[in-house]
């Protein structure tokens, strides 16, 4: 099932299914079709395997299942955010996306451009199952607290680490990156907060085991205690009067910021916390 040649096989055919379209718009090479390319690779992208994936029954990755699906979402959402990001970028540096081949060589580089996109989509698919392939050996308790980490900020956390990069490398002007802190850091948040409820309803919810009412309990105190521990340092760093030197390295805000650490806390302290009352509740009814 790990077969490389059955993983570029599967991979090639799909970005066949999926570039011709876009490739297309980005080769005539005016603004507004630019743009359209941009739009159609993203949704087509994003749906086309997602909707494959979800009815395969045989073939590589068939034994995943809808997990696939979930992967495929967070990975391709990652990378094309990052994507339109550098995009943001360098149009805020002067630069743009017109190649000066002619129609025939921007649908060449376009197309491989985004073959090479969708190459690197499906290979962190793939990567992605067979980590999650190792979590099933684990723990529940670890496997679960693992995967609701990932879905829930992975997405939030890679964006935040482009810009991160983008900054210290001096990508796009200092107006975009205050730009981005300034309004960006809020929609992230939303956008965070949005994954970690999706996660917690539905993929907590059917990895459980047990009656229903518990597994509703515990879904219900998990989401409600990571929600107070993703906004609880954000809080206390408004609180806090003045600007001293130190929160430059150690204001608590940066619990709730810091990409992917600050998942792994909030999700596993709140898991442990909604399985404990869970049982307590269990036990009071029994």
């Amino acid at each position: 099932m790990h077969s490389i040649h059955a993983f570029l096989r599967q991979a090639l055919w799909l970005s066949a299914c999926i570039v011709p379209i876009p490739a297309g718009a980005f080769a005539m090479q005016t603004a507004n079709m630019l743009l359209v390319s941009m739009l159609l690779f993203t949704a087509l992208g994003t749906l086309v395997p997602f909707l494959y994936f979800g009815a395969q029954r045989t073939g590589y990755g068939a034994a995943y299942g809808k997990l696939r699906c979930a992967a495929h979402l967070e990975c391709a959402l990652s990378v094309f955010a990052v994507m339109w990001f550098s995009v943001w970028a360098e149009a805020a540096n002067g630069s743009s996306l017109e190649t000066g081949l002619g129609t025939a060589g921007s649908a060449a580089a376009g197309a491989a451009a985004m073959v090479a996109v969708m190459l690197l989509i499906f290979a962190m698919d793939a990567l992605a199952m067979r980590v999650y392939g190792r979590l099933k050996e684990m723990r529940e308790g670890v496997r679960q607290w693992l995967t609701l980490a990932f879905l829930t900020g992975w997405i939030p956390g890679v964006l935040l680490l482009t810009a991160g990069i983008f900054a210290a490398a001096g990508i796009g002007s200092t107006f975009l990156f205050v730009l981005f802190l300034a309004g960006g850091m809020t929609w992230l948040l939303y956008l965070k907060v949005l994954l970690g409820m999706m996660s917690f309803a539905f993929y907590l919810y059917f990895s459980l085991e047990g009656p229903r009412f518990l597994r509703t309990i515990q879904v219900i105190f998990s989401a409600a205690l990571w929600l107070l521990l993703l906004y609880a340092p954000l809080v206390a760093s408004v609180q806090i009067p003045g600007y001293s030197a130190w929160r430059t390295w150690a204001d608590p805000a940066y619990l709730s910021i810091i990409p992917f650490l600050s998942d792994l806390w909030a999700v596993g302290l709140a898991y442990l916390g909604g399985r404990k009352i869970t049982r307590w509740i269990g036990d009071a009814a029994e």
